[in-house]
Parts: structure tokens; C-alpha cells; sequence
């Protein structure tokens, strides 16, 4: 089994590298890059929202600030 799983784990973590170097080519870095954080960012949410016991609620403005600025953070500087 775990032979399996590793087996996975390359094919979808090469399957992405490839995936990132079909994309630059066709388009912007950035763009493509907050469009793949922006699709993890909502199958995060959603998978957390699907399996949570007790369903958590939308960030309000404040936490939208909070994050907004630990992303800028964490990209940029």
C-alpha cells in the first residue's frame, strides 16, 4: 500500500510542475499563480465545510484583512 501511495504522490506532484510549465507559457505568472491559490483556497473551504460536525461560518472583513495581509506576506516578502 504504500508503494501505492508514493506511486500517487508522483504522479500528481510531477503532474503539477508540469501543469505550472504548460500554464506560464499561455499565461501571466501572477495571474496564473493567484488563480491556483484562489481554486485551493475554495476546495479548502469547501472540504472543510463538507466534513466539519459543525459547519464554520464565512471570515468576516477583519479576518478577510488579516489573511489578505499574511498572503501578501507571505508571497512578497
Amino acid at each position: 500500500m504504500p508503494w501505492i501511495a508514493l506511486g500517487i504522490v508522483y504522479l500528481f506532484w510531477g503532474s503539477t510542475y508540469l501543469g505550472i510549465r504548460v500554464a506560464v507559457e499561455t499565461i501571466p505568472p501572477y495571474l496564473m499563480t493567484g488563480v491556483r491559490y484562489s481554486i485551493a483556497g475554495v476546495l479548502l473551504l469547501s472540504w472543510q465545510w463538507l466534513t466539519a460536525k459543525q459547519k464554520p461560518g464565512l471570515p468576516g472583513r477583519r479576518e478577510l484583512l488579516r489573511i489578505a495581509s499574511t498572503a501578501f506576506l507571505l508571497l512578497v516578502v
